[in-house]
């Protein structure tokens, strides 16, 4: 069937007239209003987009209007489409205007290479769905493609809700957040970094995947999970990484593997390393990049990203039976149940001595909940832990900078939230007036040994201390 088409463009429009046999009229390219980036050239008519244009279809039905259609190239949306009449989309995907001359530096990929592979997407809040079609751009393509959308069969719309390059201890990691309703499986997801590679010839779309993690086990519904990464596998400076659905036995984009999220952060120069997508500061040592607002995702990571104090790691051995501790870090979360989730244990007990009438408070497996009464735990507080075996409890959380304890007269079971060098016990409490200091002993009969004034405080072991009166004890982090 011949087609010849007649192209005239305004600032925002193009005005399409084609003439095809059979009186079929097909809708072209319209555009939708962009604003220019840092580097984009005067558009020049010889450039054209590569424009598609169809029915949507979700579940099956046919929409008469709406919803706005986005194209994703490698987990950047660079075009939206409009609808051309009540029940025909148009969209332009746009060149990179870096590819009309090669002589001058590619700073930034703000568009399409030939052969790009182009996804569809419509998105309803949180929920993005991904069309069962694809396309190989190509410049001045102008084809017709319908979109189905199945809502069964979609990858769930996970973020990257947290970078860390280095926490200041040498450990690397980040973490995905679950926006969703329901818990999700990771299995058929994986971490994949952003390699730069260089482009050389008209048409060259270049090999741009790096390094991958394979994920595993499964994240909660408005929960986070940790994933550990080897150290150096992020740069410190600037990097970007992708949380990739391993697209597996679906029609969905065609089976291509789908981006469902990129994070951006640093000042990359070259392309494809920084795209039209703004990028997040870098971190130093012992900070992360962290959401604003944990899910939240506008495509723009300088906004959608903070620079917090990094998240960092402790490891407290447990021997069988009790062991009297507490916790360095101010704690990513409270919850008693929750923080020993990764150890088999029985019981845990903390005296309490801001409450006159019941000072221990008690947390037992084999009780009912009705007669328990502890139910946190913080980095303030030391406790006793029965423990079913040899173990060791991994706790998660930030270094404070001072922490300050309120000590009451008589005996209080505190912490040492510090991970500075250990402290003679004079020096750590000097100026509570502390007169006597207990410790674990293993041995000792009550699982307890007075401490001497040389004795040293250290981060992770749980402290029995006396005070004649009230004071406030002072710790630096």
């Amino acid at each position: 069937m011949g087609r010849e088409v007649s192209l005239m463009r305004n600032k925002t429009l193009y005005l399409l007239s084609v003439s095809i046999a059979m009186a079929l009229i097909l809708p072209m390219a319209i555009t939708s209003a962009k604003a220019p980036h840092k580097n984009e050239k005067p558009m020049d008519p010889g450039w054209l987009p590569a424009t598609c244009w169809g029915n949507v279809y979700i579940d099956g039905q046919q929409q008469v209007s709406g919803p706005i259609v986005e194209s994703w190239i490698d987990g950047v949306q660079y075009d939206e489409g409009i609808y051309f009449d009540p029940n025909t989309y148009v969209i332009d995907v746009m060149w990179d205007t870096n590819i009309k001359d090669l002589e001058e530096p590619v700073y930034e990929k703000d568009g399409a290479y030939w052969n790009d592979i182009v996804l569809f997407s419509i998105s309803y809040g949180n929920d993005r769905y991904w069309a069962n079609e694809t396309m190989v751009w190509e410049r001045a393509l102008a084809e017709m493609v319908d979109l189905h959308f199945s809502t069964a069969d979609n990858p769930p719309s996970l973020k990257v809700n947290e970078i860390c390059p280095d926490n200041g201890a040498g450990e690397a990691y980040c973490t995905i957040y679950n926006p969703t309703d329901s818990d999700m499986d990771l299995a058929d997801f994986y971490l994949e970094k952003v390699v730069a590679s260089s482009f050389t010839q008209m048409g060259d779309e270049g090999d741009y995947d790096g390094p991958s993690v394979q994920l595993a086990g499964s994240v909660g519904s408005q929960q986070t999970i940790y994933i550990d990464l080897v150290p150096g596998f992020l740069d410190t400076v600037s990097d970007e990484l992708k949380l990739v659905w391993n697209n597996t036995g679906t029609s969905v984009a065609g089976g291509h593997d789908i981006a469902i999220d990129r994070v951006e952060y640093g000042n990359q120069i070259y392309e494809p390393d920084n795209t039209v997508m703004p990028d997040a500061s870098s971190p130093a040592s012992g900070y992360s990049l962290k959401r604003v607002i944990d899910g939240y995702d506008t495509d723009d990571c300088f906004i959608d990203f903070e620079v917090v104090k990094a998240t960092q790691t402790f490891d407290i051995d447990l021997i069988e039976g009790w062991n009297f501790i507490s916790f360095p870090l101010e704690l990513d979360e409270t919850d008693l149940r929750d923080i020993l989730s990764g150890i088999s244990w029985s019981c845990v007990q903390w005296y309490d001595a801001s409450d006159p009438v019941d000072h221990w408070k008690l947390n037992d497996v084999t009780m009912p909940d009705v007669l328990l009464d502890l139910w946190t735990l913080d980095h303030k507080m030391s406790f006793w832990l029965k423990a079913n075996n040899s173990d060791t409890l991994v706790i998660r959380g930030t270094q404070p900078d001072t922490t300050t304890i309120h000590l009451y007269a008589g005996w209080n079971m505190v912490g040492y939230p510090s991970l500075a060098d250990p402290m003679p016990v004079s020096e750590a409490l000097w100026g509570t007036g502390a007169d006597k200091v207990y410790c674990f002993n293993s041995s000792a009969p009550y699982f307890l040994s007075q401490m001497g004034a040389g004795d040293m405080m250290v981060p992770g072991y749980g402290y029995r201390v006396h005070v004649p009166a009230d004071s406030d004890w002072i710790i630096d982090g």
